[in-house]
């Protein structure tokens, strides 16, 4: 999977009202994106952010298909609990189900076969993670 591909996913994310309007309603400022992750030291300034991943690419040597997996990290800093429930991992599966119906639809994802979800159920908390994975298919 290219960067290409990756800046191509992020600048349509980024132009998606439904997403751009859920974070900014929560937060109060627009979602940040980065191509690449960013392991550092949670910041609240930083977040909410997704991180574009290409995580690796199989080739297909007689048909010139490749089979590419990729994912899109969502962080974001939740400190509260709501009805015993830390509002981290509830922000977290939205914005993964928002960025999953977007992906379904949208013109950038011909070619995304399935998509699956990593979370991390707030062993950080208030730092919380969801990664959301797809596979890409595309030819050489």
């Amino acid at each position: 999977m290219s960067a290409a591909l990756l800046v191509r996913v992020r600048d349509a994310i980024a132009a998606d009202a439904a997403i751009t309007d859920f974070f900014t309603g929560r937060y109060g400022k627009p979602l940040g994106h980065l191509i690449g992750y960013d392991k550092g030291s949670p910041n609240a300034k930083d977040r909410p952010l997704f991180c574009y991943i290409a995580a690796r690419q199989k080739y297909n040597k007689t048909t010139s298909r490749v089979l590419a997996q990729g994912s899109i990290v969502i962080q974001v800093i939740e400190k509260e609990t709501t009805d015993g429930v830390r509002d981290g991992v509830v922000v977290a599966d939205q914005a993964a189900r928002l960025l999953i119906d977007f992906l379904k639809k949208s013109p950038v994802s011909d070619g995304f076969s399935d998509f699956g979800v990593v979370t991390d159920l707030g062993t950080q908390h208030p730092f919380y993670e969801i990664e959301v994975v797809f596979n890409y298919y595309y030819r050489a």
